[in-house]
């Protein structure tokens, strides 16, 4: 009840402070509102006070007959509505409020003041009336300013009045605000003080015991149980404070490497046999990393589910996972995204797994493995008939001084144990140092600056990633990401490390930039300094190893003993322990082929007389490679292994085997290329790639040839025609690198087994299932895919996005015939024709196909787009219907038809430009545009033009205007909407014109306003063959001869010139009318996304001619459908701003903040350019590096801070909210089910606008789109998704009881991290 809720201390607008605490007498009922009215009137006796007080009812007031208080009656004001009685009272001038109530059949007014009446005879004392009184945890709430509260010989006053009048200040006051005060107070004052200060009516009542409450058994274990969880939890996620697991297993691999081989096991290289023999089924797999896993795969889908007894043992807790991409944890870290397979597919194919267990010891006599279970320690032996060693590598950690497993803050990098440790100790750490400049060290120094670490990368080459650059592309990647605000240490001479007390301090080291040695202090140390292989089980059980290590394997992949083989970085081929996956891969095929031929024979089914198949040998694999380090594009690739190991792109080795390069260096790009070839033939020899490798894979099919073919050394400069058609390959070239599939692999199964889309490709040849860059736009497959496709008749499906499997044309034919009218409906009926792959992605939508869904519906139905629903679909500018400038400001362009303006809209424009101090100019489409509106003016400016009422007074009063005249409409320069129609003046003054062009060209301005179509369209009226309108480079134009029109259709200026083509001739007006409606109605119906007239016209099958036979001769029976229409566009017409200024509800949408009333005057400053003053010309400058704040940082002073109502956000979009002086957006976003909060600043360029990008998903990751530039972050953790240099603070957000929470530290470390000084900007004005 009310009642209560002032019993908790929560005060009603304008209640004094005294008013707000209602104490309820224990044993007391509350009276029901009517029978308080009709028991009210009588004699009520007052406690502890002699006599009776009559009251009666008056008018709806209640009043005391004699006037007893202060010389005033008492006077009530029953509350309508309440349930129970309650009155409002004024009593001796003061406040308060009364509550009738009933204990032991005898009617009560309590009192606020804690004064308490009784009906027909004075109130018997009782225990529960003694024990009434106000808790001292409700005194407790009232210690400021606002309400200040101090118990005094066992009573309560409010002595909020008594703050200024005190004579010692408020602070006496306040420092015993919510506290008993008797003791203190009573040592200083004389014993009648508080009769001399404080007022009678300041006294609230007693002081009263606590609220006893019942005990709730449940409720308390409850309470336990989750005191013990949050422990176990804050135990679980507090930073470590012992030495890291990997560490420590990394020293304990190094140490089991240094058992000593036997002589005999130290061999050149294994014999190999005439094929392989399995003696027995059951295969023994040890390690279940990736390459474990792609040959129990391949080898399960060669022999067939069962067919082999196969188990699989691993080390780690969790099943396969990648780990080339183990970098991207950090974006989700969510293992499962990692993972390359689950329980079903053991079950269903019929493999046995076994995880956390590893492989101790090798009986190669017994052919029996002893194995351990990690957690139990239990052991056991397993048999087998075959054993494939994929135990992989361990990190090498250099031999420091002071570097032990013992020390607290160093890691290594390797698995997700290791990566989450990072995670945990980063918490509490703020630099850290990467050990390694190559590509595991590269990718390390992204996990720690991922994680908001000073980062330091120590390479003790003079130049990054020396194995596979050479000193040029090594120091251009390194400056790219010195760049980034990351500090390379190449040169790096390591001394030792600093330790103490068992946690890490520093290291001492050299550098080429400091040749005396210094300290580095870091927190964090992380060790990626190359790999090892997992060799331990080899050696102690007498296998041939390597030189430098690794199980010596024969071109089957088979050791020493015949029984036991080894893949991926354990195997020693040739004396190479390869340490990329690809080579595993083409091991793990080599193998399971050989399998396959000991169990079933490769003969089997051959027909009689043809040459019986021999299992393949391994010969050795492509080094080639193309990554993505920190953001920068790196490719080292190479005909063969010798451009690698005889450091051919080194020019001295170079120049010895009559090779030569050429060279293309970009410092400001970051550009290095540098193309090896042989100087007699011109054969590519291989290349190294930095900041552009668009190209890789051209380049290394070309590398693969004999010859260059008809190209020269000089095409294939960047820039120049170095991109290989697919018709130039070979059937045997290999376009999948990783997996080794080769063009004729994706022909074939796009002929014989019906592929037709890249995951279909995937599934069938394992194309892309590695690096995936084989796959994308630059790579070769799409393009194989494609021309296949063509040669068997059919087409390359294209969607408008991964959400939407659908191309513009068809999506516009469902939403058309069903007639949809949002986007929910959209996906929703897409999803039952079967092509949505994922209905919670696709309802989440992205920056490509909500935009696109948007316009449809626009051109069907012509509704608002900033209605709820619509307006969380727009891009950019459609979103505020205002094109958005640099400065997070806007343009307002009202129409102007045929560029005919009257002066009074010129007075009427220049006079809104002068209040709101608009920068103003001729637009390109002759228009005038008012440049520098801010979001929250857009609705009262438009007001002002739509209505054509406004007025101004300059401060000196020389300038001063009011305008009451027509109003001006939208000009639609934000839509993909007719933007204007630009005319001459014609018969309407030059003395050359033959039609008149001004009329025509309002007439078809005012017909086709506002009409949406696939891009943005203009048009041109000349009105003679001097054409001075440039009619015919519009998408629609008219020049006027003396019989009437030419039509001219798919022009346009701009990047892409095109000349518009001609039509049809000397038409009448309303056969220009009837033509324009039908030609710009098939091409919304026909056309792809964002493509203008011109573009679709060339891309039209049958191209002119055809257009002609749909719109003239009517061949696909349209011309009615596309006459209706364009009609009901012209006649539902709505100025989209009229409307938005005649509904309170879409002006809401305007608002700056979603929590506040605050408003600004945009990013940038203003200064005096010319004759007006306009933004600067300089942007803000891009932010690079981690962020400055986030969730991740979070501690015990973060709290959860109110924003708004839920209603207050968009569902599917973003607001901006203001916290202290920090902006933020909020977003409520579809897809994940999930609210968001991030800073509402984007790093490149530090405007605050992020609220009004379009929110999405990028795979199973929810993304915000910047409306500026388009650049994309992960709502999770606000990593950069389209440039991992740019990074966003992140913050967790909730609903919980009805209101918005966002988890945000104390102001000030908010407004540190975030705030910043709005600029005046143009602030100066009047509206």
């Amino acid at each position: 009840s009310d009642r209560l809720a002032r019993a908790g201390g929560q005060r009603p607008a304008g209640d004094s402070p005294r008013a707000s605490y209602l104490c309820i007498m224990s044993g007391s009922q509350p009276v029901e509102h009517r029978e308080g009215l009709q028991t009210i009137g009588g004699d009520w006796f007052i406690k502890d006070v002699s006599g009776a007080v009559e009251l009666h009812l008056d008018g709806g007031e209640v009043r005391s007959k004699e006037p007893r208080f202060g010389g005033k009656p008492l006077v009530g004001k029953p509350r309508e509505g309440s349930k129970h009685f309650e009155m409002d009272v004024e009593m001796g001038g003061f406040p308060m409020i009364a509550a009738m109530t009933s204990r032991s059949g005898q009617k009560l007014l309590e009192f606020s003041n804690g004064g308490i009446w009784s009906k027909g005879s004075p109130l018997a004392a009782s225990p529960a009336a003694a024990a009434a009184g106000i808790p001292m945890s409700e005194v407790k709430k009232h210690n400021s300013k606002d309400s200040a509260w101090v118990v005094l010989h066992g009573k309560v006053y409010d002595l909020t009045e008594f703050l200024p009048d005190h004579p010692g200040g408020d602070k006496v006051v306040l420092d015993w605000a919510g506290k008993d005060a008797t003791k203190f107070w009573s040592a200083i004052h004389k014993p009648d003080w508080i009769q001399e200060y404080a007022k009678p009516e300041w006294c609230l009542g007693p002081l009263g015991p606590e609220p006893t409450v019942p005990v709730n058994e449940e409720l308390r274990k409850a309470q336990e149980e989750i005191k013990a969880l949050k422990a176990e939890l804050a135990q679980l996620t507090a930073a470590p404070s012992r030495p890291s697991q990997g560490l420590k297993e990394a020293f304990a691999a190094t140490k089991a490497a240094q058992v000593v081989p036997q002589a005999s096991s130290l061999s050149a290289e294994v014999e190999v046999s005439p094929r392989v023999e399995l003696k027995g089924k059951r295969i023994a797999v040890v390690g279940h990393g990736p390459v474990g896993h792609d040959f129990i795969v391949k080898l399960v889908g060669m022999v067939g589910d069962g067919a082999l007894d196969i188990t699989v043992v691993g080390e780690e807790p969790r099943m396969a996972y990648d780990r080339v991409h183990l970098t991207e944890y950090f974006e989700h870290r969510d293992a499962s995204k990692l993972g390359m397979c689950d329980q079903k597919w053991f079950t269903d194919h019929k493999v046995t797994l076994k995880t956390s267990v590893r492989a101790e010891k090798i009986d190669r006599d017994a052919c029996s493995l002893t194995l351990r279970d990690v957690k139990s320690g239990a052991t056991e032996e397993m048999p087998y008939d075959a054993c494939v060693l994929c135990t992989g590598s361990y990190p090498f950690v250099p031999p420091l001084k002071n570097l032990s497993s013992d020390v607290v803050g160093v890691f290594v990098y390797r698995t997700i144990e290791d990566l989450e440790s990072m995670i945990l100790f980063a918490k509490k750490s703020t630099k850290a140092a990467v050990i390694g400049g190559g590509l595991l060290g590269l990718e390390a120094a992204k996990a720690v600056y991922d994680l908001g670490q000073e980062t330091h990368v120590l390479e003790m080459a003079p130049y990054l990633m020396p194995t596979q650059l050479d000193e040029g592309g090594g120091k251009v990647l390194g400056q790219k990401i010195s760049d980034m605000s990351i500090d390379v240490h190449t040169g790096s001479r390591l001394a030792e490390v600093v330790v103490e007390g068992g946690v890490l301090k520093g290291v001492r080291l050299t550098d080429a930039d400091h040749p005396e040695e210094y300290l580095l202090e870091v927190d964090m140390l992380v060790v990626s300094a190359g790999i090892r292989p997992r060799d331990e089980l080899a050696r102690t059980s007498g296998l041939a190893v390597g030189q430098r290590g690794g199980v010596l394997v024969n071109n089957r992949m088979q050791s020493s003993d015949p029984r036991i083989f080894a893949l991926g970085e354990v195997a020693c081929h040739k004396g190479i322990c390869y340490g990329l996956i690809a080579p595993g891969w083409d091991q793990a095929s080599v193998l399971a082929k050989n399998f396959e031929d000991a169990t079933w024979g490769l003969s089997k089914g051959k027909k009689s007389g043809e040459t019986p198949a021999e299992a393949p040998l391994y010969e050795g694999s492509d080094l080639s490679t193309k990554l993505k380090l920190l953001g920068v594009d790196v490719a080292s690739f190479g005909s063969s292994l010798d451009f690698w190991f005889k450091r051919q792109f080194h020019e001295s080795d170079a120049k010895k085997q009559g090779l030569s390069f050429t060279l293309q260096v970009d410092p400001f790009s970051g550009l290095y290329r540098k193309l090896i070839f042989h100087e007699e033939s011109q054969k590519l020899m291989g290349g190294l790639l930095v900041g552009n490798a668009d190209d890789y894979f051209s380049l290394l099919g070309l590398s693969q040839q004999d010859s260059l073919g008809k190209k020269a050394p000089v095409d294939l400069f960047l820039g120049g025609s170095s991109e290989a058609g697919v018709d130039d390959l070979s059937d045997d070239s290999i376009v999948c690198l990783c997996q080794k599939v080769s063009k004729k692999d994706i022909v074939d199964a796009v002929k014989e087994k019906d592929c037709a889309t890249i995951p279909d490709l995937k599934r069938v040849t394992t194309a892309g299932a590695g690096c995936g860059g084989c796959v994308l736009s630059t790579g070769f497959v799409p393009k194989i895919l494609k021309n296949a496709l063509e040669e068997c008749g059919k087409k390359l499906f294209t969607g408008i996005s991964p959400h939407f499997p659908f191309s513009r044309r068809e999506l516009f034919e469902i939403i058309k015939l069903k007639e949809l009218k949002t986007y929910e409906e959209v996906v929703e009926a897409c999803a039952r024709v079967g092509k949505i792959p994922d209905l919670k992605k696709a309802l989440a939508g992205d920056e490509v196909c909500k935009p696109v869904v948007a316009s449809i519906l626009a051109s069907l139905w012509q509704e608002s787009p900033v209605k709820s629903g619509l307006k969380e679909l727009q891009d950019t500018n459609d979103h505020f219907l205002a094109n958005i400038q640099r400065s997070g400001q806007y343009s307002v362009i009202p129409r102007v038809p045929g560029g005919e303006l009257t002066p009074d809209e010129l007075i009427l424009m220049g006079t809104v430009a002068k209040k709101y101090n608009l920068w103003t100019k001729v637009t390109g489409a002759q228009r005038i545009g008012l440049f520098g509106a801010n979001v929250w003016q857009l609705p009262s400016i438009w007001e002002e033009l739509c209505y054509g009422r406004t007025s101004f007074e300059s401060a000196d009063g020389k300038v001063a205007a009011k305008v009451e005249t027509e109003g001006m409409e939208s000009g639609h320069a934000y839509g993909k909407a007719l933007r204007a129609v630009k005319t001459c003046v014609g018969t309407s003054w030059c003395r050359f014109g033959v039609q008149d062009s001004v009329g025509m060209g309002n007439r078809i301005e005012q017909r086709y306003k506002g009409f949406r179509a696939p891009h943005k369209w203009k048009m041109g009226v000349s009105g003679c063959m001097r054409e001075c309108a440039e009619a015919q480079g519009k998408d629609i134009g008219l020049v006027a001869t003396t019989k009437g029109y030419n039509l001219y259709v798919g022009g346009n200026h701009g990047t892409s010139p095109k000349h518009a083509t001609l039509f049809l001739t000397d038409l009448s007006d309303d056969d220009c009318i009837k033509y324009i409606d039908r030609v710009m109605m098939y091409y919304t119906f026909t056309s792809d996304p964002l493509t203008r007239t011109s573009k679709w016209l060339e891309n039209l099958e049958g191209g002119i001619e055809h257009l002609r036979e749909v719109v003239i001769d009517d061949k696909l029976g349209l011309c009615e459908e596309l006459d209706q229409r364009m009609q009901n566009q012209v006649d539902t017409y709505e100025c989209e701003w009229k409307k938005v200024v005649d509904s309170p509800e879409l002006r809401k949408k305007f608002r700056q903040f979603a929590n506040v009333d605050d408003t600004k005057f945009g990013d940038l400053e203003w200064s005096q350019q010319r004759k007006q003053k306009k933004i600067a010309v300089e942007d803000l400058p891009t932010i690079i590096g981690p962020a400055k704040i986030g969730k991740d940082k979070a501690d015990g002073t973060w709290h959860w801070v109110d924003v708004g109502s839920p209603d207050d956000f968009p569902k599917g979009g973003g607001f901006a909210v203001k916290v202290s002086s920090s902006e933020l957006a909020v977003y409520n976003h579809v897809g994940s089910g999930k609210w968001y909060a991030t800073q509402n600043s984007c790093p490149h360029k530090q405007l605050q606008v992020l609220s009004r990008g379009l929110i999405g998903m990028h795979g199973d990751v929810p993304k915000i789109a910047c409306p500026i530039h388009k650049n994309t972050y992960n709502l999770e953790t606000g990593k950069g998704i389209s440039n991992a240099g740019l990074n966003i603070a992140s913050f967790d957000a909730k609903v919980e009881g009805g209101r918005v929470l966002v988890h945000l530290p104390p102001d000030d470390v908010l407004d540190k991290a975030l705030a910043r000084q709005d600029p005046k900007g143009n602030s100066e004005c009047q509206g």
